[in-house]
């Protein structure tokens, strides 16, 4: 396993650069979080229709790349650096990774237009509670009627859950309790979706609220085995993300201690200004071995016989880097003292992605805990 990046990596890396340049970091953030709407359009077919970014983890066979999860990952590190809003996240990883892992016609249709860019989607698995995507005692639950089923319930923090056009959805059936997926498109009757706000506009959430929606079954061997799949690489992906945020804070933090003069020298010239930059680039260094190590092994570069070497590398970054991230927001916001308060500066936009990632696929403890378990501890 090797954590640099290879010269087609190399190449996608500048070329997504390329495209996040044309973007101010906070143009669009802010205008999410005055007045949240839709994405910006035109970004989101240059991503998905002129790069053809969105099939990049996607089997052959829909018209993905097949590239794997690592070359996803350097797509999410760049968008996470410069805080892009757009449905990447939602559609090219969550909605994605489960239809590639169904074997059946209505997920083979959906993901050919994922990848195609004329669709977006996002799974809908959260509900109250502490634990990450639950497989049981479901609030939502999937009936079979002469009209086909239907799904009744509730989700919450459901990503893009106001926009996309389609909703994978978990649900317990009612006749047995058995988890499984569903397909739901989101503007059928009986759908009622609500932004939930939230501190991060860049990342807009919403709540379903199903009330006998029609609904088509996606037939999974293993759901249970499936949800927890996809969540370690949404684990990793969203994890990709803040490696690319963590970056960005370190390059602005670094260069105002550069240009920022007090008692007639550079701030960056002073001890403990020094010792919190060097803090959080080992904070960055350890944290982009560990989303690289993962998805090395996600792409099967390394041996796994117990089939756990997956779930604990992405439980431990998980725990690690959300927390890391939310660090090195914070240090951000105080190196630039004064400014680094207001509104006007994008300082507080990072801090804003590193609250709410910290508890996007579940609060770090639950991710503390099943790695303990993972490892026996």
């Amino acid at each position: 396993m090797s954590i640099l990046l290879n010269e087609q990596e190399l190449e996608l890396q500048s070329t997504v650069q390329a495209l996040c340049a044309d973007q101010s970091v906070g143009r669009e953030a802010r205008r999410l979080l005055d007045a949240p709407g839709k994405y910006d359009d035109a970004l989101w077919k240059r991503i998905s229709r002129e790069m053809d970014l969105v099939g990049l983890a996607a089997p052959g066979s829909a018209g993905g790349s097949d590239a794997g999860y690592q070359t996803r990952g350097v797509v999410l590190t760049e968008l996470g650096a410069r805080l892009v809003p757009s449905p990447y996240f939602a559609t090219a990883v969550l909605a994605v990774d489960v239809l590639a892992g169904i074997d059946s016609d209505p997920a083979r249709v959906v993901l050919g237009r994922l990848v195609a860019g004329t669709a977006t989607a996002t799974v809908a698995a959260s509900e109250a509670g502490t634990v990450a995507w639950p497989a049981s005692s479901l609030a939502t639950e999937a009936s079979q009627t002469p009209g086909g089923w239907t799904l009744t319930g509730h989700k919450s923090l459901v990503v893009d859950g106001a926009t996309a056009t389609y909703l994978i959805v978990t649900a317990s059936s009612a006749s047995d309790g058995r988890l499984g997926f569903y397909l739901v498109e989101a503007e059928a009757p009986g759908v009622d979706r609500v932004p939930s706000g939230g501190v991060d506009g860049s990342r807009p959430l919403a709540t379903v609220q199903f009330s006998a929606a029609p609904a088509v079954p996606l037939p999974a061997a293993d759901a249970t085995r499936l949800l927890e799949h996809v969540r370690d690489l949404a684990s990793l992906a969203l994890c990709a993300e803040l490696v690319g945020a963590q970056r960005h804070c370190i390059e602005m933090t670094v260069a105002y201690a550069k240009v920022r003069y007090q008692f007639g020298r550079a701030i960056g010239s002073f001890q403990a200004v020094k010792h919190r930059i060097a803090d959080m680039y080992t904070r960055y260094e350890l944290s982009l071995a560990s989303v690289r190590r993962g998805l090395s092994i996600a792409d099967g570069h390394e041996p796994d016989p117990n089939g756990q070497a997956l779930p604990i590398a992405a439980s431990t970054a998980h725990a690690e880097i959300a927390r890391y991230f939310r660090w090195t927001a914070d240090d951000t916001i105080h190196v630039h003292g004064g400014i680094g308060f207001t509104w006007e500066h994008d300082a507080h936009l990072y801090l804003r992605r590193a609250v709410s990632s910290e508890w996007l696929l579940g609060p770090p403890s639950y991710y503390q805990d099943r790695l303990a378990g993972l490892l026996a501890l």
